[in-house]
């Protein structure tokens, strides 16, 4: 037992290198056990929130979300004793928990979740909107081999406001374009030859990104429309003279390809946003023509480099992010809807990540 505050601190240093460097779960979490039996209470949050990650890492999810609510509830300016000083939220204050949607069932099958796990927002590489909490439990379909957040804000109607000036467009990364020439090309050679002219083909982007995708399509001569729900993306793709606009996908129609299905959609790491996959790729699925194809990049929270990175793997504490498929669960889902996938890769521009190209089955 420690019996003075300069012993106190040196067995807070030796535990935080043990949970963070060496990976002694255990013996970090005993030793901040220890602490906070007897540390006075207001200076326990560091220790609660240590014992949170130990918790996590042991398996236990449910213990690790009780910890760092500890705590935040123990000094509601916690971060800035945790975090280091160039993370975006060391000044985060906690001033209670908000209202979140509770989402216990599998979004894909309905089964009820099991806690998988959980990690503090805090730590992601963005400021923490104050319609989030700062602590998210992720659960899992074991069956489906799927993992969502248990709660999330609320999903609310998209908003255009085109009268907006105050936002600035994304910059584009010219170096993704090359690549989306060769998909785009690799996709007409193989998989759309019944379509006489790259003119013909009707493209559709979901989640535009900086425009690298649709302005390669319209590029090729594609019959090209894209939408998104931020206005920024939307300005950009307009200041390059690309077909664009802020719009719901749900209440898509085909009035921007000439009331024809789409041959080609993109869908560039939206889906893992969505809170109910399934009505998405069902609408996917109504808007591609038959022997069209999908293009779909997402996490794979079963890829090496998430398995290797494990808990220090930044996708598990991203804000916005509500799904995340492993490649088993992805293509079912696709086949679900007749959409065949014929092309697999992990993703060379975003860690962790995976491509897949579906094709949509001729109905006869």
């Amino acid at each position: 037992m420690v019996n003075s505050q300069e012993q106190a601190l040196a067995a807070y240093r030796t535990a935080v290198g043990l949970l963070y460097s060496e990976n002694k779960y255990e013996q970090a979490g005993e030793t901040f056990a220890k602490l906070c039996q007897v540390l006075a209470e207001k200076d326990k949050a560091p220790c609660y929130y240590h014992l949170g990650y130990a918790s996590n890492a042991l398996g236990d999810p449910i213990t690790a979300s009780d910890f760092y609510y500890s705590a935040f509830n123990t000094d509601n300016e916690v971060c800035a004793l945790v975090l280091p000083d160039v993370a975006p939220n060391k000044s985060y204050v906690f001033s209670g928990k908000v209202k979140e949607a509770d989402f216990p069932d599998c979004p894909l099958c309905g089964k009820k979740g099991e806690p998988y796990w959980c990690y503090p927002l805090t730590e992601c590489f963005a400021t923490l909107p104050a319609e989030f909490n700062p602590v998210r439990t992720w659960l899992a379909c074991v069956d489906c081999t799927f993992l969502w957040a248990k709660s999330f804000p609320a999903f609310g109607e998209i908003t255009d406001n085109p009268d907006d000036e105050s936002l600035t467009p994304r910059k584009p990364n010219v170096h993704l374009q090359p690549y989306y020439d060769e998909l785009f090309l690799s996709l007409e050679t193989k998989y759309l030859t019944h379509i006489k002219s790259s003119s013909d083909i009707r493209f559709l982007e979901v989640g535009l990104g900086a425009c690298e995708a649709l302005f390669i399509a319209q590029k090729r001569g594609y019959k090209e429309f894209g939408i998104d729900v931020e206005r920024p993306i939307i300005n950009l793709a307009k200041s390059m003279g690309l077909n664009a606009e802020v719009r719901d996908f749900y209440k898509l129609d085909l009035s921007h390809s000439d009331g024809e299905k789409y041959d080609i959609i993109v869908m560039g790491d939206v889906i893992e946003h969505v809170p109910d996959p399934v009505s998405w790729m069902a609408k996917t699925a109504e808007l591609l023509s038959d022997d069209g194809v999908l293009w779909i990049s997402t996490p794979d929270f079963q890829s090496k480099f998430t398995t290797q990175k494990g808990h220090i793997d930044p996708m598990r504490r991203n804000i916005t992010h509500f799904t995340y498929f492993s490649l088993t669960s992805l293509y079912a889902l696709l086949r679900r809807f007749g959409l065949e996938p014929v092309i697999f890769r992990e993703s060379q521009h975003y860690n962790g990540s995976m491509e897949v190209v579906a094709k949509k089955k001729t109905v006869n």
